[in-house]
């Protein structure tokens, strides 16, 4: 095998390991995202067993999904956490969504029995 030809193998090897670790790279991030997805659902389901169970307003008159949602958030963001830190992001975002529904829920029955009432209003 002459000089040019062995380079040229070298050259195709290096280019193949290049898009090999950006495929690797690319499936891996694709992984951690999904994870991430399923890690939240299975924290809504947890804390949706929880609450009904234990009621709404279990934690000395606050939910389960806040008072473990805003901390492991309010961590994750400061830096806290280590390995575990995209975990908690994961967590505490599962909480604060499920509070958020709470609350948007809660305003629009607030509103439309306000409208039902003025209606009635003569």
């Amino acid at each position: 095998m002459s000089n040019s030809a062995l380079q040229t193998a070298r050259e195709q090897a290096a280019k193949l390991r290049h898009r090999l670790a950006l495929v690797r790279e690319e499936s891996q991030e694709t992984i951690s995202e999904g994870l991430g997805a399923v890690t939240q659902v299975a924290s809504g389901v947890a804390f949706g067993a929880a609450e009904e169970k234990w009621g709404q307003d279990a934690i000395m008159g606050a939910s389960i999904p806040l008072v473990v949602g805003l901390p492991a958030v309010a961590l994750a963001i400061a830096g806290y956490g280590g390995s575990m830190r995209s975990t908690m992001l994961h967590i505490g975002t599962a909480g604060l969504t499920i509070e958020g529904y709470k609350w948007g829920a809660s305003m629009t029955r607030d509103w439309l029995a306000s409208d039902e009432a003025e209606s009635e209003t003569p």
